[in-house]
């Protein structure tokens, strides 16, 4: 016969394992988040380097267009979270919601009002992503994004 003292300590002692067991399996069942996720702001130094000569050529001799096209790129910034939920706010106060999935290598945004856009994931690292345009008719195919 096991004395009342051990017998307490033993089921103690158990208890405990059994907590702790319960708050490990708990961490490992969280998975970090996609590094995606975050706050990412348009790098227009790297993706205007990446323009066509011709085309920034035309930008340059056209100051309203060259201005135009800087607006329409210039402070905007995609917002990921953890549960799926996207929005993009440029720089003219407009801003853009949806839902986000990765489906291999891309990223595909889901508005509202049905329809969908995609882009490549050409790389994803902890402070830079580049998105690429699948239109072949984007004046800027590669977009570069820095994380905040």
């Amino acid at each position: 016969m096991i004395p009342v003292f051990f017998r307490h300590n033993l089921i103690l002692s158990l208890l405990v394992l059994a907590i702790m067991l319960s708050i490990q399996n708990k961490a490992w069942a969280q998975e970090a988040p996609h590094p995606l996720v975050g706050t990412w702001v348009f790098d227009a130094t790297t993706s205007f380097a990446q323009l066509d000569p011709g085309i920034n050529t035309i930008l340059d001799e056209t100051p309203a267009l060259r201005q135009q096209f800087n607006a329409s790129y210039i402070g905007r910034t995609l917002i990921f979270t953890a549960q799926g939920e996207f929005t993009q706010q440029m720089a003219n106060n407009i801003t853009l919601r949806g839902l986000w999935a990765i489906e291999g290598q891309t990223l595909v945004i889901n508005y509202p009002d049905g329809n969908n856009y995609k882009q490549e994931i050409g790389r994803i690292g902890p402070e830079q992503l580049l998105l690429i345009v699948g239109n072949p008719e984007s004046i800027l195919p590669q977009q570069y994004f820095v994380k905040q």
